[in-house]
């Protein structure tokens, strides 16, 4: 593929195995913040992970409740939220919770803390909440709380069919991150899952789409190889190549600042393509983790603005 290289990672997906295998672990939810400063001798508890448990907690109180099927993204603001269902749950403070991975890492974290586990075939084909973790979120004047992942080369790759599977089933999606996620424009890496066989075609479309605004690479199972990854380059077991198409500065199309929406509309036409890390008109909400606190923005608000607060909110 003209004008493409790859990008590398070491591959560590969590099986189908090791996930049943958790299962059969004894289930206890992690000690809460004050438990675990109480247990190191009242040292204080680590500011990033005190804030994004408060926004799990707020994110908890806010959005669930007794009898419904949520569905569980990627990353850490998401585990603590996996943490905070578990703990009511086991304490009684919830019941008849279910939960859909979008990823084996959720899988794999819901089953080590005994949030029950179902598909979206035996939720009935939809959900109540879907909740996903965002590497970036958009500070746009519109609100529009796009936001992106799957950016991370390490430690997993990420399963975007999955992620925008559940997006779509569920009635209301909310987006969790902390305030460092917080950008003024969307950029860097964005993932684009395409067909193995025809991996090629789609690349050199994509690269025609985004020329001058960006450059593609292959991700790989190795490091430090060549532009088309190498000799080992990733393929999903659903038979999936990743492609990177990393941006210059921030998101672009023909040069200019688009609509988050368009470029998503534009990735989306391209033959081959199936999933992409850019979510556009998709959460109805965001719970960012800040030092001042959780803070809850509705789409249509700007973040900052929201927050009650002048200043940045990755400044938080």
């Amino acid at each position: 593929m003209a004008g493409t290289r790859a990008l590398c990672f070491r591959s560590a997906a969590v099986s189908a195995r090791q996930v049943a295998q958790l299962q059969q672990c004894r289930r206890q939810p992690r000690p809460s913040v004050a438990a675990a400063a109480a247990a190191s001798g009242g040292a204080p508890a680590d500011p990033a992970e005190e804030r994004m448990r408060a926004a799990a907690a707020f994110a908890a109180d806010t959005f669930v409740r007794d009898e419904i099927t949520i569905g569980l993204g990627t990353g850490q603001p998401v585990n603590a939220l996996i943490e905070e269902v578990a703990s009511r749950l086991s304490a009684g403070k919830l019941r008849a919770v279910r939960a859909v991975p979008a990823s084996d890492v959720a899988a794999a974290e819901a089953a080590l803390h005994g949030v029950p586990l179902t598909t979206l075939e035996e939720a009935g084909g939809r959900l109540d909440f879907f909740f996903e973790a965002a590497d970036e979120l958009s500070n746009d004047a519109e609100g529009s709380l796009a936001f992106m992942i799957g950016c991370a080369q390490q430690p997993t790759q990420p399963q975007l069919h999955r992620a925008r599977a559940l997006a779509a089933a569920a009635t209301t999606n909310v987006v969790l991150a902390d305030a460092t996620a917080v950008v003024p424009r969307l950029g860097g890496s964005l993932p684009v899952a395409v067909e193995e066989e025809a991996w090629e075609d789609s690349g050199e479309l994509l690269d025609d789409i985004f020329l001058g605004d960006a450059e593609l690479w292959r991700r790989s199972t190795e490091e430090g190889v060549g532009p088309r990854g190498g000799d080992a380059p990733y393929v999903s077991p659903e038979g999936h190549a990743l492609i990177d198409i990393r941006f210059y500065e921030g998101l672009k199309l023909l040069g200019e600042d688009a609509d988050y929406g368009s470029i998503a509309r534009e990735i989306e036409s391209v033959e081959g393509v199936v999933a992409h890390g850019l979510m556009a008109n998709v959460a109805a909400a965001a719970v960012v983790a800040t030092a001042a606190g959780p803070r809850l923005v509705w789409r249509g608000e700007q973040l900052a603005a929201g927050a009650g607060r002048g200043g940045s909110l990755g400044e938080a």
